[in-house]
């Protein structure tokens, strides 16, 4: 009587409609995140290699202090078009290792604006449809920075403020053309402010840091081109960038340029 009994029990169960048992998921994490400083907003980067049946996308997960691994009832920032999760909808068919994903944030996970001048931690996470998650990516941060993408057009020996954001003096940098064989354009650092290029650049967005060595004293002038990220730093400690649209060379020379100024002293996101 008793070899009956485990072959009836399941039986009995398997009438039951008792489901099979579901194996534990496994999602490729996301990897190399990076965050640029926007205008009240970020920007993050970061790479995939999710091809699992179940991946449906990445959480967000953005927080004011740091090891956010530790925190763990932060919740994730929401879909700006669902409000739910994941906080980037992908399919597997999306993803291409090779290439980075990208996403702009402006709200945290409690749906309130980005602020300038506070930093922000994050991590990303890639999600399942069961509402499983990978093991989080690398830790990244930024500070969002107070920028103008309105140009701003300057003439010979015509000067620019970061103090009070306009062509007022006292100046930060002025911007001067040189006729020795050939015009050529020079920007100078004024009052104490020191100046270095970092050379040409097809999206300014990448020098997303201020180096905090390498500058040239004030008073020195560099030459620039057309499309060089220029970055500044301040007698009073706060670093800026500017990006050269264009420059005219004519017979009355003017530079076009827009700028970021982080308020932080000190911070070096840019």
């Amino acid at each position: 009587m008793k070899k009956l009994i485990l072959p009836l029990m399941i039986l009995f169960l398997a009438g039951c409609g008792v489901e099979e048992i579901v194996q534990p998921e496994y999602l490729n994490a996301p990897s190399n995140l990076k965050a640029y400083p926007g205008n009240g907003t970020i920007r993050l980067e970061f790479l995939s290699n999710n091809k699992e049946d179940k991946f449906d996308g990445f959480n967000i997960y953005i927080s004011k202090s740091s090891s956010l691994k530790s925190q763990s009832s932060l919740l994730p920032v929401q879909n700006p078009s669902t409000g739910g999760i994941p906080t980037i909808v992908k399919t597997s068919k999306e993803i291409n290792p090779d290439s980075s994903l990208f996403v702009e944030i402006n709200r945290d996970n409690e749906d309130k604006p980005i602020e300038n001048g506070i930093t922000y931690y994050f991590i990303c996470r890639a999600h399942s449809i069961r509402n499983f998650k990978s093991e989080p990516s690398n830790e990244t941060s930024t500070t969002p920075r107070i920028e103008s993408t309105a140009s701003v057009v300057l003439n010979t020996n015509e000067g620019f403020s970061f103090t009070a954001f306009s062509q007022s003096a006292p100046f930060d940098f002025i911007f001067t053309v040189q006729d020795v064989s050939g015009k050529k354009a020079f920007l100078t650092g004024k009052n104490n402010t020191q100046i270095q290029s970092k050379g040409y650049y097809d999206d300014w967005k990448k020098v997303n840091k201020a180096d905090t060595e390498g500058y040239l004293m004030s008073e020195i002038p560099i030459q620039v081109q057309q499309g060089y990220v220029i970055l500044l730093k301040t007698s009073s400690g706060h670093y800026a960038k500017i990006y050269i649209e264009s420059l005219d060379l004519s017979s009355d020379p003017a530079m076009r340029f827009i700028w970021a100024f982080q308020q932080l002293v000190g911070n070096i996101d840019i």
